[in-house]
């Protein structure tokens, strides 16, 4: 009788037991859930994150864009000056200084002369106004500029008496960007729906791609493990 009162219920010994069973349960299905949803995390991450850092917007979000003004200045020795201003980038914007050599009559009839292009990013904007302020002699531009990076022939037919006038002359193509003059633009409606229709495509697509991959290797592995296990029989 007293054997009998020291023992605890038979209920009260299985309910630990059901609760780590159940929390096991859980935990398995938490992980299995986790390894589902991993890979669509990962893809939202790379579908939002690249466009964001290569300049463009978040989805579901109006984002506001700043555009700094790029300026392109042309100048050349013989007086004339032009500056291009954009808030965008110039299809080319490297630095150059050309050499338009005099204006040759042909046998034909036409003028003909040789621009030498040379190329001057490792050059700043300074620099370039002094080469440009310089009394050089062309015939030793190289000396000075390197070789050029490209050579070239103009064919004019009917030269006005300023070009023919001028002599050998450089010309020089400056690119900058003022960031004191941005222009403010909010992202459209438009734009937006169809940034995030287009990054949940990338992500539903890229997580199915990542999912489908894993679980080859998954197969891959478990057929090699029972092969395994044959060869050890």
């Amino acid at each position: 009788m007293n054997e009998y009162k020291n023992n605890k219920p038979i209920d009260e010994e299985v309910k630990p037991n059901n609760k780590r069973l159940k929390a096991v349960k859980n935990l398995k299905i938490s992980l299995k859930v986790a390894q589902l949803v991993a890979p669509y995390v990962i893809a939202s991450g790379i579908s939002i994150g690249t466009p964001k850092l290569a300049g463009g917007g978040l989805p579901f979000y109006r984002d506001t864009f700043e555009y700094p003004a790029n300026i392109m200045k042309e100048f050349d020795t013989l007086g004339n000056e032009s500056i291009k201003t954009q808030y965008s980038s110039f299809e080319f914007s490297t630095n150059l200084i050309r050499h338009y050599t005099e204006l040759k009559k042909e046998d034909t009839g036409v003028y003909t002369r040789q621009i030498e292009t040379y190329e001057m990013d490792e050059k700043d904007s300074e620099e370039i106004e002094k080469i440009m302020k310089a009394d050089i002699d062309y015939d030793t531009l190289t000396e000075i500029l390197g070789e050029p990076s490209s050579v070239s022939y103009e064919t004019k037919s009917n030269p006005t008496n300023e070009e023919l006038k001028a002599k050998d002359y450089l010309q020089a193509v400056v690119h900058s960007i003022d960031y004191d003059d941005v222009l403010v633009e909010k992202e459209s409606k438009d734009k937006n729906i169809r940034l995030t229709l287009l990054e949940g495509l990338v992500c539903l697509s890229l997580g199915w791609c990542m999912s489908a991959k894993r679980y080859k290797l998954k197969n891959e592995k478990s057929l090699e493990n029972k092969h395994n296990k044959k060869l050890v029989k």
